[in-house]
């Protein structure tokens, strides 16, 4: 037997040799193959892990056989794919217990050919929010065999309800405008702020060469924009995980719930969490902790509601309440999560309690009779970016690439903007693709070096709250320059 030195003991192997060879006397078979070919190739971990009872642990994490087919099949053994694969010809992953003991499954075959099995696409897009619908919009109208990738299987309510009027250029460049015109979004005549003062401040869109702004029903404006994917041609598909992610021979192999589907590049539009970036181990950098706990208020008795959008400074954070189209009201809390820890921030009396004391907000929510007995949600909402937003065969945008704070409200604008972008790039010929990727870099760097500016400019406008820690934090991070 012939094999990789690696860092596991002799009684180990010797155990699986003696599972394999002593089980439903299949011993000859398997001594004969030692003998004519090298039949093991081992890699593992080292074996002095502590495990838990009944937990199973790899001792040898890779068991390449030879003509496995033939040899597994007589034996009882479990053959499993753990997510991690190496080429190999007609092999089979072995995964073996602490105790040396092979368990049942059915046999995976490592690394498939990308030439065999799955849609092959150009580009993949992983996330259905306004990144990952523009990015696969704008690739869909270049010709590009695109396919979007979606965890839900329906879009769902989000935070983040304000649309600025800057955003009608986007939304008209992807092909969108005129749906989005007769989707029933609310206009918005602009935004009312108690910030830095104790009075209010107003700012209308009345002068805004775009025109008003729009409080969006989020679920309604991320279906309209997967519908007009699907009319361009372009593959979307629902309710489906991203399982596993390997790349072989310059494709993409993307594990799916119920399918394999093979593309040249992705597109990670998955949000703050950059799922795709993070498999390639690329680094966040996270400006602060801020979380949004938030909810949904009925409509008032009231007929006619305030659509403008309304920003309060309170000690502890900031409050943010947009209405909808269909006359509910969504109500906002920013606080750090540091604060939330302890609290009974699910509890709709909390919420109660939070909100009256506000000055300006809670006095809204009177003039409408609005209540705020609904369930209470908790989403992070800090600001950070990625250390660098593409790379072989990937390229982030939305969420994944930059988050910004939601006090910016430009989260929907910058998130349409830079998929689209995104998508341009991967639109470009061949050889010109990398230089594409760098401009898209550069943008996107000027963009976060705004956000930065206007991030800065607005938390020091603050002066009234300086006790406390909400605030303090934010002037040390204002003060060093938010890098």
């Amino acid at each position: 037997m012939r094999e990789c030195r690696s860092q596991f003991s002799f009684q180990a192997r010797y155990q699986l040799f003696r599972v394999l060879s002593e089980r439903n006397g299949c011993g000859s078979t398997l001594r004969n193959s030692v003998r004519d070919s090298p039949i093991f190739l081992f890699t593992s971990i080292p074996h002095r892990c502590r495990c838990r009872a009944r937990q199973w642990k790899p001792l040898v994490r890779w068991i390449v056989c030879r003509n496995s087919s033939r040899l597994l099949s007589q034996t009882d053994t479990r053959l499993r794919s753990c997510g991690r694969y190496k080429r190999c010809r007609n092999d089979s992953e072995l995964w073996v217990s602490s105790r040396g003991t092979i368990r049942r499954d059915r046999a995976t075959n490592l690394s498939p050919s990308p030439r065999s099995g799955g849609d092959k696409y150009d580009v993949a897009v992983v996330g259905g929010g306004p990144a990952g619908a523009a990015a696969v919009l704008e690739l869909a109208n270049n010709g590009l065999r695109a396919i979007l990738l979606e965890s839900q299987p329906s879009p769902t309510c989000k935070i983040g309800e304000t649309l600025p009027p800057e955003a009608r250029l986007v939304l008209r460049s992807i092909g969108v405008w005129e749906m989005f015109l007769r989707d029933g979004q609310l206009p918005s005549a602009g935004i009312c702020s108690s910030w830095g003062s104790s009075e209010v401040a107003e700012r209308d869109f009345i002068f805004n060469p775009h025109g008003c702004g729009w409080q969006l029903d989020r679920a309604k404006f991320e279906g309209l924009l997967l519908r007009a994917a699907k009319k361009r041609g372009a593959t979307v598909l629902q309710g489906e995980t991203v399982r596993g992610l390997r790349r072989v021979e310059g494709i993409w192999i993307i594990e799916l719930n119920s399918r394999s589907v093979l593309a040249s590049w992705v597109v990670d539009a998955s949000g703050r969490r950059a799922a795709i970036a993070r498999r390639m181990d690329v680094i966040r950098i996270i400006l602060d902790q801020l979380v949004s706990i938030s909810t949904i208020a009925p409509s008032g008795e009231k007929i006619e509601s305030d659509n403008r959008t309304f920003i309060e400074a309170r000690p502890d954070g900031w409050w943010y309440s947009a209405l909808l189209p269909d006359g509910r009201r969504m109500l906002a809390f920013q606080t750090d999560a540091e604060f939330v820890k302890g609290q009974q921030w699910r509890d709709p009396r909390w919420f109660r309690t939070k909100l009256a004391e506000t000055e300006h907000l809670s006095t809204l929510l009177e003039s409408e009779g609005s209540r705020t007995d609904g369930t209470c949600y908790l989403t992070s909402a800090h600001s950070g970016r990625l250390y660098r937003c593409f790379g072989e065969g990937w390229v982030a945008a939305g969420d994944a690439a930059q988050s910004y704070d939601p006090l910016s409200g430009q989260g929907i604008l910058s998130a349409l903007t830079s998929g689209q972008q995104a998508g341009r790039a991967l639109s470009s010929d061949g050889p010109k693709i990398s230089q594409a990727l760098l401009t898209y870099c550069a943008a996107m760097e000027s963009r976060w070096k705004r956000f930065l500016q206007q991030r800065r400019h607005f938390y020091a406008m603050e002066q009234r709250f300086g006790h406390s820690p909400f605030w303090q934090t934010r002037a040390v991070t204002v003060r060093h320059g938010s890098q």
